[in-house]
């Protein structure tokens, strides 16, 4: 495990485990550590320590890799980061603290991701997934914040910037953040990981 890795979850929790692999995903910095973006609250991280300066109840969380992977209720996969011709730059992490967790993000993914599959072009001429979206938005309050994302979008963003890997953060999806060609296959993490 490295730096760069991609640390992908799959709940034993999660309705969303019914229709994906990977329900979560977070990076490896500095060998030893995870970055993730967290909602307030999430199952299994609550007396883990956040290392993270200027930690907040949502947003980015570092945490030690160790005991994310012991504390974590569910199966823990490692997908390597196969590009090293340099380790990525993770020394810049403050840049991101004032990110939060986006709780809308399965609408918003919907939305714009979704919708544009199965409309297509028909959208495009009539408009009318942007029509019922966004009647849909007005009523529900369905905004994305410019500072909210989700931990996939997150850690595209982070490998775009650190190591330079030329990624579209817009739709991404744990899982297809694992399948894009600068990482191997994942492999799952079979023994108990203990503290320390």
């Amino acid at each position: 495990m490295k730096t760069g890795d991609l640390v992908l979850f799959s709940s034993d929790a999660s309705f969303t485990r019914m229709f994906v692999r990977f329900t979560h995903v977070g990076l490896i910095v500095d060998d030893r550590l995870v970055l993730e973006m967290h909602r307030a609250g999430d199952r299994g991280t609550g007396h883990l320590r956040n290392y993270f300066e200027g930690g907040r109840p949502t947003g980015p969380k570092l945490y030690d890799l160790r005991a994310r992977i012991a504390a974590y209720p569910g199966r823990v996969w490692i997908a390597p980061l196969l590009v090293r011709s340099s380790p990525p730059k993770m020394d810049h992490l403050s840049r991101y603290r004032d990110l939060e967790f986006d709780d809308a993000y399965v609408w918003r993914y919907l939305r714009s991701c979704v919708a544009d599959r199965w409309f297509g072009l028909a959208d495009r001429w009539f408009g009318l997934a942007d029509r019922w979206f966004g009647l849909a938005d007005r009523w529900f309050g369905h905004r994305k914040s410019p500072t909210s994302v989700f931990c996939a979008e997150f850690v595209g963003m982070v490998l775009r910037d650190a190591a330079g890997i030329d990624i579209d953060v817009g739709c991404l999806t744990p899982c297809s953040l694992a399948s894009l060609p600068p990482f191997g296959a994942p492999e799952r993490v079979t023994c108990f990981v203990g503290r320390g």
